[in-house]
């Protein structure tokens, strides 16, 4: 069990260092809309992660999921990141032209949880990579209170240098000004938009 827990954490570390849309979008919603929402938005994205690794656990146990069903979610998640993205570069930051500081934008925090649920749904290769650790934890460990603690090892993991990174982003809002946070915007859309072209080109 403690090394089912190790191998976990570990495993959670390598996968902590992987840039890609949700990274950028956990950062932007760090600064721009505080340590909370960051806080929703991470458990929207350690809950989907959580759900994945039940879908692929079942899947890789009792069916297999199609190659014409896996082109087709990587079509669908594509044209959304594009969409999301192409939405984020030409949006305005909003900002007081009295003082001309960076107007914190507020939303609930189910819309927190929800665009980090949904926003690392979209991406196939999430689905992908957790059931090639669903396999891995299948040959590896024969109980299942070995492999839970494999797969909540993991989970830990990655909340917790997720919002480590979030933590360490709020303190930039400090030396933002409202031309760099908007063109921070404009980056992570370019992301999305990037991530979203090679999902459909892959």
């Amino acid at each position: 069990m403690i090394e089912a827990a190790i191998k976990g954490i570990g495993l959670g570390l390598v996968l902590s260092v992987m840039v890609g849309p949700v990274f950028f979008a956990l950062i932007e919603t760090s600064i721009k809309k505080g340590l909370l929402s960051a806080l929703f938005f991470d458990l929207g994205i350690i809950s989907c992660d959580a759900f994945l690794m039940f879908v692929a656990y079942k899947s890789t146990t009792s069916f297999d999921i199609s190659p014409e069903a896996l082109t087709y979610m990587k079509y669908i998640g594509g044209i959304v990141l594009i969409l999301m993205g192409g939405f984020k570069m030409f949006r305005r930051t909003a900002i007081s032209e009295e003082t001309k500081t960076i107007a914190v934008e507020t939303e609930h925090f189910y819309q927190s949880y929800l665009k980090g649920f949904f926003l690392n749904i979209l991406n196939p290769a999430v689905l992908l990579y957790w059931t090639g650790v669903v396999v891995f934890a299948i040959g590896t460990y024969k109980g299942r209170k070995d492999t839970s603690v494999f797969f909540l090892s993991i989970l830990a993991t990655l909340f917790s240098t997720d919002m480590t990174k979030a933590y360490l982003a709020k303190f930039l809002r400090g030396i933002l000004t409202p031309l760099l946070i908007e063109r921070i915007s404009r980056i992570v859309g370019g992301v999305f938009v990037i991530f979203g072209v090679a999902l459909l080109l892959r």
